[in-house]
């Protein structure tokens, strides 16, 4: 998957693309772009063009997550990840998905130290990235499920638990 294929998968299908909004019980307040004022008080969501969110996400998430670096099939997971939670946490999250992965063949563990380096990206390519995405997935589903304990965050379970699946595209 290329970097805009990503950018509208996850920006137009789940952030809810140019419209600005506020949810209550969102922690970042008013979003535009799928970027939270309060957690980027750098830019202005509100006068932000297309053009200038698509600058933001790709040095904030898909360089930042080493999106080019990954197999295709990791690629949107990681950086939608990343998005929705942090680059630093969704490699992390990377990291023990390989180590599983690692685990089952005997294979040397990582670091899961949230950067992507050199031994990183050698385990990850001796796996097959099919299973990497599935206990990928399942570590983002799990995190889903105990962050809704909070009351305030269970409105949010549904879309979260379809988000993982990345069904929905630009609409």
């Amino acid at each position: 998957m290329r970097f805009e294929e990503a950018f509208d998968k996850t920006v137009w299908g789940w952030e809810g693309g140019d419209k600005l909004h506020t949810v209550p019980g969102d922690p970042g307040g008013t979003t535009r772009w799928g970027i939270a004022q309060r957690f980027h008080p750098e830019v202005d969501v509100r006068t932000m063009t297309e053009d200038e969110a698509k600058s933001f996400y790709y040095r904030k998430f898909w360089a930042a997550v080493r999106a080019p670096l990954l197999p295709p099939e990791l690629r949107w997971d990681v950086f939608d990840y990343g998005v929705n939670r942090h680059p630093v946490t969704s490699i992390r999250t990377l990291q023990r998905a390989v180590n599983a992965c690692n685990l089952a063949r005997h294979r040397p563990l990582i670091a899961e130290d949230g950067r992507f380096g050199p031994r990183t990206r050698e385990s990850l390519s001796a796996l097959p990235p099919e299973r990497v995405l599935l206990v990928f997935r399942g570590l983002r589903t799990q995190y889903y499920v105990e962050r809704s304990s909070d009351p305030q965050q269970i409105q949010f379970l549904e879309g979260w638990l379809d988000r993982v699946n990345g069904d929905r595209g630009r609409a």
